[in-house]
Parts: C-alpha cells; structure tokens; sequence
C-alpha cells in the first residue's frame, strides 16, 4: 500500500472534512484503512452532524466545525481528505498565505493553469482530469509531486 508507513503510525489521525449529506467518505476511509487508526468527520452543518452522529462507532467520530479543523491538544490530522475544490477550505493557517508572492498562492495558480491546459484534451473523467493536471504540475512547473498512478487516480496529490 502506498504510504503505508504514514497510515500505520500509531498516532495516525485522519479527516474527512466537509464529508456532505451522509459521511460515506468517513465510513469508507475508516473501513478501507481497516481501522487501523481513527477518522474523524468534520461537517459545519449542525443538520448533517446530527444525522451522522448515529454512525459513530469506535475510532470513527464525527464532529462539528468547520475547517479549522477541531483537532484536542493530543491530536494532529496526518491525512486530510476532502472534495477537488478544495482553496476554499483550507485551513486558516494556510488560508491567510494564499496572497501573491507566497508559494501556496502559486500553486493554485499554476494548479489552475495545468487544469485549463488538461481541459481542452476533453478527457473522459473527473479522475483522469486530476491525474493529467497532477502530471502537469510535475512536469512543467517543476513541483515534486509523489507521481504514484495509484494515488493521483484516486485524487490524492501529495506534494513534498
């Protein structure tokens, strides 16, 4: 498994941020790690926390905030899940740095970029977009991207 050093630390904490309607993707992740370490959904919606809430079980939570992310002392996120457009949900931390001249700002612009180049090839999905924008990214803009097909197909971009 891709990452598997980083999913099997003992003190692992995943987020599923903004999980939506249901909290599939926390279920999901929680069963595809096999439990190995908790997951944590974070909805600002009070109605969807609720309704999730009955999904709670051992190491699987779901709290209400928004992306602050509502991390106790103890607790660090190790992987944050969330859906493509995902500037907008940063956390403060990084939010106040998406100005000119700082590095997360270029990003998303050449992000944007690289997606209006795949764009025009009018490829068949929303996986093979990421993929294809990810490669860009790499390759013309010089970021050291972890390039595992693995990954990118399912829409995890890991920058180092």
């Amino acid at each position: 498994m891709a990452f598997d050093w980083l999913i099997r630390r003992k003190d692992a904490i995943f987020i599923d941020l903004g999980f939506g309607r249901y909290p599939t993707t926390t279920i999901e992740t929680y069963r595809r790690l096999a439990g190995i370490n908790p997951d944590i959904g974070v909805e600002i919606d009070t109605e969807r926390l609720l309704g999730a809430k009955r999904y709670d079980q051992s190491n699987v939570e779901f709290r209400l905030d928004g992306f602050n992310l509502p991390l106790r002392k103890e607790e660090s996120a190790t992987l944050i899940r969330c859906y493509r457009d995902f500037q907008s949900v940063l956390p403060k931390n990084l939010l106040h740095h998406v100005i000119p001249g700082e590095w997360i700002y270029q990003f998303f612009e050449d992000w944007t970029a690289s997606y209006y180049k795949i764009m025009k090839q009018k490829l068949p999905s929303k996986r093979q977009i990421f993929y294809e924008t990810a490669l860009i990214l790499y390759k013309e803009y010089g970021y050291n991207l972890i390039q595992t097909k693995r990954l990118l197909k399912r829409g995890f971009l890991v920058v180092k």
